[in-house]
């Protein structure tokens, strides 16, 4: 696996894009919910994606409750295309889930945040 984190936009640590100029932008998120067999009947998790702390867009997963698996891992993805500020921020966050439902991840990487710049803004005033 090779990550890239061209102009060190991307805080690994915090999960935050800051862009690094003004644009437009292509932000891709594809992961697996993993729910647990409980006695709930619905089972759900939803993800966030947030702009400068104000929530944009969500994705949500739903699953009803297969007692006969041990767990059941289900595919949640959310893509956007945004026109960004210089210095505006993005992230990703677990917004709602039932009771054990988590963001599942292995060594096979089954969670990936993807964005880059479509198209940037010049500023032709200068």
């Amino acid at each position: 696996m090779e990550m890239t984190n061209t102009g060190k936009v991307m805080n690994i640590t915090s999960g935050i894009f800051t862009a690094p100029r003004t644009g437009v932008y292509f932000f891709s998120f594809v992961g697996l919910a993993q729910f647990p067999v409980s006695s709930t009947v619905f089972n759900f998790l939803q993800i966030q994606m947030l702009l400068n702390g104000n929530l944009i867009g969500s994705a949500q997963d739903n699953e009803a409750n297969l007692v006969k698996f041990e767990k059941v891992l289900s595919p949640i993805t959310l893509q956007s295309t945004l026109h960004l500020q210089k210095g505006d921020q993005l992230w990703l966050q677990i917004g709602d889930g039932s009771t054990d439902a988590v963001l599942f991840d292995s060594i096979n990487h089954s969670t990936h945040f993807t964005g880059f710049l479509i198209e940037e803004e010049i500023d032709l005033s200068l």
